[in-house]
């Protein structure tokens, strides 16, 4: 499973500093077609998109298969059944299904 998630197109390639609100619901519609989705995270702390694929893994909802090669690498299970509006409680809160991460570009 790794292996094929490292060979499928990369959605999206997240950038540092940026705010990620609209990857979730790019990761939703793309378990539509697609049972595997990858994420590129070049240039990226590992620390940094480990936080980032564990949101996902809460908000979307999915399985992390890898974080090699500075990839995520998500898996949407079996049965993935399309989610519907309301059915999230990112959705209740404020209607905004934005992936809200705190990175910090210099720690002290």
């Amino acid at each position: 499973m790794r292996k094929r998630g490292l060979a499928v197109p990369a959605l999206t390639r997240l950038a540092k500093n940026s705010y990620y609100g609209s990857l979730v619901p790019m990761v939703r519609d793309a378990f539509l077609t697609n049972e595997l989705v990858r994420i590129d995270c070049q240039g990226l702390e590992r620390g940094d998109y480990k936080k980032i694929g564990c949101k996902l893994r809460d908000l979307v909802p999915c399985t992390l298969v890898t974080f090699d090669k500075e990839q995520i690498v998500v898996w949407r299970g079996p049965g993935y059944m399309p989610p519907e509006y309301g059915q999230y409680p990112a959705d209740w809160e404020s209607g905004d299904d934005g992936l809200k991460v705190n990175i910090n570009a210099e720690e002290n």
